[in-house]
């Protein structure tokens, strides 16, 4: 039976397949970011939180800064690889749950 590609076919083609899983990989990714501004955060102070929440197969990842308004102080951000959601109150929700464990270093 004569062999149907030939070995540059069948690598080209192998790369093909894995160009493809990749590209899917990629456009399957949801993030999602939105800012919140005039937020009363837990220790009184009035700010603004950024947040982006990340989900690719099997990853995930949300970070939440926080600034004083108007943006004229870094307060911190808080990341969580174990959780993440597409819609902005539970994000914000979210955040200020964690307002308290933030880390004042940019990470």
């Amino acid at each position: 039976m004569p062999e149907i590609f030939s070995n540059a076919k069948r690598t080209a083609l192998k790369w093909t397949v894995i160009g493809i899983a990749l590209i899917t990989t990629f456009l399957s990714a949801e993030e999602v970011q939105f800012t919140f501004k005039h937020v009363p955060f837990p220790d009184g102070r009035v700010g603004t939180i950024l947040v982006t929440s990340k989900s690719t197969e099997g990853h995930r990842l949300t970070t939440c800064v926080y600034y004083s308004d108007p943006y004229d102080e870094y307060l911190g951000q808080y990341q969580n690889n174990h959780f993440t959601s597409s819609k902005a109150d539970t994000l914000k929700q979210f955040c200020l749950v964690h307002y308290q464990e933030r880390q004042k270093n940019k990470l």
